[in-house]
């Protein structure tokens, strides 16, 4: 495949807590009764998404591969019907004495119900013995956690040592570094694997103070009659931008190597590529012109 911009189909998912949001607000979920993460761009041995121009399709590492694209962020649709696990990600220092591999992410709330909350931080007073406590099952973990209520459009940094779970009823654009270590310490949803001590060696005290410096914290903002260009995150792996057509339909450039585009709302095209809400494709051409319609909004990672 040759083709320099493409649809993803993703690797789908369906843990116990999966939900039915994207199958019934998305049309290219509905083969699915429920999905709980939709991984957009996986290179994951035996969990592969794939590139399809509508004739022949490849797997994303393949196609990265073609294109000399050493590598790309792991992006996650996930769809919360019940609340995941509480988790940490490990620092460089702490990966490496357990041999894993440190990682930050982002969450963006594309869809949230009402009072739908995520747990964030730790709350103000509360001491690694706590954590320690609750653990070994003396005390209960979430009344220490910083309770977040969130709602469509709000963006959360999650950086490593700090306290998190996603709640029901929360739909997210999750983006992270290709391969990452996560520490369970209380699992919402099952009876997987707990990692006590490797948790404890990771967290990292978080007041609501500080956690809520990682939250809502656009880098740029420019907005002018025809367009609203948010710049949701910054760092070393990934750039996130997203793109609101208010007037007219507007057309714009990736200006980068490759770039994953996301249609939160609306429809666009590409070329002679239609895309509509919930759609997402994979672009390998920098002069590509994306052309979004009145009233419609897509996300870019690059």
């Amino acid at each position: 495949m040759k083709n320099s911009v493409a649809y993803i189909i993703p690797y789908i998912v369906t843990p116990i807590w999966s939900g039915s949001r994207l199958s019934s607000k998305y049309i290219r979920f509905r083969d699915h009764e429920k999905i709980g993460e939709a991984w957009e761009t996986s290179v994951s041995d035996g969990c592969h998404s794939y590139i399809c121009d509508n004739v022949t399709s490849i797997s994303f590492a393949n196609h990265l591969a073609k294109n000399n694209i050493s590598s790309f962020p792991l992006i996650k649709i996930i769809d919360a019907a019940s609340p995941l696990s509480v988790q940490v990600h490990p620092d460089a220092l702490t990966a490496e004495k357990y041999g894993g591999i440190s990682k930050n992410e982002i969450w963006y709330v594309v869809d949230a119900k009402p009072d739908s909350f995520i747990y964030y931080g730790t709350r103000t007073g509360i001491t690694i013995d706590d954590i320690k406590n609750a653990l070994s099952g003396d005390e209960d973990l979430l009344p220490m956690l910083n309770k977040i209520y969130v709602k469509e459009g709000d963006v959360y940094m999650i950086p490593t040592g700090m306290i998190h779970s996603l709640g029901s009823g929360i739909t997210v654009l999750e983006v992270q570094n290709t391969a990452g270590t996560t520490y369970r310490m209380r699992d919402l949803a099952g009876n997987r694997e707990i990692h006590i001590k490797e948790a404890l060696d990771s967290v990292r005290l978080y007041s609501i103070d500080e956690a809520m410096s990682y939250a809502n914290i656009f880098p740029e903002k420019t907005c002018n009659t025809h367009i609203l260009h948010d710049i949701i995150a910054s760092t070393a792996d990934y750039h996130i931008v997203k793109y609101t057509a208010k007037s007219d339909s507007v057309s714009l450039r990736t200006n980068t190597n490759c770039a994953y585009l996301f249609c939160e709302y609306g429809c666009g095209h590409i070329d002679e590529l239609k895309f509509c809400k919930g759609d997402s494709l994979f672009i390998t051409d920098p002069s590509l012109s994306i052309t979004i319609e009145r009233d419609s909004s897509v996300i870019i990672v690059s």
